[in-house]
This record gives C-alpha cells, structure tokens and sequence, in this order.
C-alpha cells in the first residue's frame, strides 16, 4: 500500500530586489528531501520567462510552470515540483489554468490502484 501524497507550498519571495530562485537552489533541495515531499507547490518564484521556469531543477524532481501572466508579461511566479517516480502519472491540466491575470499550475495525478487527484497552486 503506497503511503499517502505529501505536498508543500513553499513561498520563496524572489519578489526582493537581487533574489533568484536559482540562489535557493540548495535550500529547497534539502527542505524537500528532509520531510519527503512528493510534491511542492512554489509561489513568489517571479522567473523571468517561462523557458527560464521550466530549466528550474531541484534534483529528483520534474518542474512545471504555470503559464505566464499578462500582467507582468512573461513572467511566471508558481510552479509545481513533482517527485520524478510520480511524474509518469501526472498530466498537465491547461483547461483549468484560464485565468491570464490569477497565475495557477494544475495537474492530474492518476497513480494505479488511486483515486484520481487533481491539484492545482495559485499565486
């Protein structure tokens, strides 16, 4: 029997100036693995692009962005870090990231022998 899903939201506050979320690299890497997360949402993460989010890797986990906001253009400020062994069973879930204005990532996470999870972030 797989234990239950472990899932954190971390807000890294990238908002100050001179902060990037490639400064917390380490940091995040060792909070997720020393409490055995499988899957953590990021809020405040403010990467520039979407491209730039999505080269976001914390080791042992798959990163997927929200899409980016209109109103700061291009920029993406939550995303979602699944443990890699579970991203087999994760599928993005655009129809419900409609909001261009209120940044969100959602996913379906069908493991075998599990109810069907959804689970969405929002900034």
């Amino acid at each position: 029997m797989r234990s239950p899903l472990k899932y954190a939201t971390l807000n890294i506050d990238c908002a100050k100036v001179n902060r990037s979320p490639y400064d917390l690299v380490e940091d995040i890497a060792e909070f997720v693995t020393k409490n055995n997360l499988d899957i953590i949402s990021r809020t405040e993460s403010d990467f520039g692009s979407q491209r730039d989010a999505s080269s976001f890797k914390i080791p042992n986990y798959v990163t997927h962005p929200a899409k980016p906001s209109t109103v700061e253009p291009g920029k993406v400020r939550v995303v979602l870090l699944v443990k890699e062994k579970l991203d087999p069973y994760v599928r993005k879930r655009p129809d419900l990231m409609t909001s261009e204005v209120f940044p969100t990532v959602w996913v379906e996470l069908n493991l075998p022998r599990s109810p069907r999870y959804i689970i969405g972030a929002a900034y």
